[in-house]
């Protein structure tokens, strides 16, 4: 991963200081909602498009690709280090280019370091803030989606539609988040993002009131990375609060089976504070459930027993 400094060069800061103060530039604003991108095309802007400036022109025909990067690494810090961010359940979200995790634990820890120094860096702030004043219309800050939505005019990556999703789903706007996902899922994705987007739908069907689909998706990011240990924790944790023993059964021989586990992803759906008590609610924990998963617990490994542990608190 690199921070800002590495595309922040002299020439492109100035670009985009002159786009910052032309009135006239429109290519990278975006409203204070951001946009919800349904689309499946591609919409990154051309240089022949109507009415750019020529700041705007040169930053497409020059600094394209640095542009897209400066915006990601603009969603990557909007997520991680803003005020509002839940850090725990999106540091492993990113993935990018780092896609040979070694175990996710590991690759959080780098992450965290990464974005230590480039917070702390004052040419990363001069970037962040000039990127922010080309993106938004207000003075508010800049937000995720509106950083996500200026990058699809910039490049056909599908990052920025994860972003979007993403940034729903911190937003408790779960239904826009479903739809996100869906649009970032049929795109084509990578194996293991296409995992990390079938885990963020599990949330956001869970959220929802719908655990079937919830447990539908979260068998989908097991399915098509099997080595992450975050599905396989919320597979067990769904499917046993359904009565799937069968599949919480066959999910934690799975767990138990990876070499590296991440123990702090048991809170991944069960117990995100009072906001999901309403819909562990419409799931009541029935006697059956409670005898199910104690007999399960007896056959399992500890990390499976520690999960298990939650379903029933």
């Amino acid at each position: 991963m690199n921070d800002y400094t590495t595309f922040f060069n002299p020439e492109l800061e100035s670009i985009l200081q002159e786009i910052a103060r032309d009135p006239k530039a429109k290519l990278l604003k975006v409203p204070s909602s951001g946009q919800l991108i349904c689309a499946t095309h591609d919409s990154r802007v051309s240089i022949a498009a109507p009415g750019l400036t020529s700041a705007e022109v040169e930053l497409l025909e020059v600094h394209r690709e640095e542009l897209g990067e400066l915006l990601r690494q603009g969603c990557l810090t909007e997520l991680y280090a803003g005020p509002d961010a839940e850090t725990r359940l999106h540091r492993s979200v990113d993935a990018n280019r780092r896609l040979e995790i070694r175990d996710e634990a590991s690759w959080l820890a780098e992450t965290e370091q990464i974005l230590k120094r480039c917070i702390a860096d004052d040419k990363s702030q001069v970037a962040v803030d000039v990127l922010s004043r080309c993106v938004r219309n207000e003075a508010r800050a800049v937000t995720v989606a509106q950083l996500a939505t200026a990058m699809t005019m910039a490049t056909s990556s599908d990052q920025p539609y994860i972003y979007m999703a993403i940034d729903a789903l911190e937003s408790h706007r779960y239904s826009d988040a479903r739809k996100l996902y869906a649009n970032a899922l049929s795109r084509g994705l990578s194996t293991l993002l296409e995992s990390y987007c079938y885990e963020g739908l599990a949330v956001a069907n869970w959220e929802l009131g719908r655990p079937s689909e919830a447990l539908d998706s979260i068998q989908m990011a097991v399915k098509v990375a099997g080595n992450r240990p975050m599905p396989l924790v919320n597979s067990i944790i769904i499917a046993a609060r359904l009565g799937r023993f069968r599949m919480a059964e066959n999910a934690c021989k799975a767990l138990d089976g990876l070499e590296c586990t991440d123990g702090s992803a048991r809170n991944f759906i069960p117990s995100r504070a009072g906001d999901r008590e309403e819909v562990l609610a419409k799931i009541p924990l029935t006697s059956e459930v409670k005898h199910g998963v104690a007999i399960l617990s007896e056959t399992v490994g500890e990390m499976s027993k520690e999960v298990l542990s939650a379903v029933v608190k």
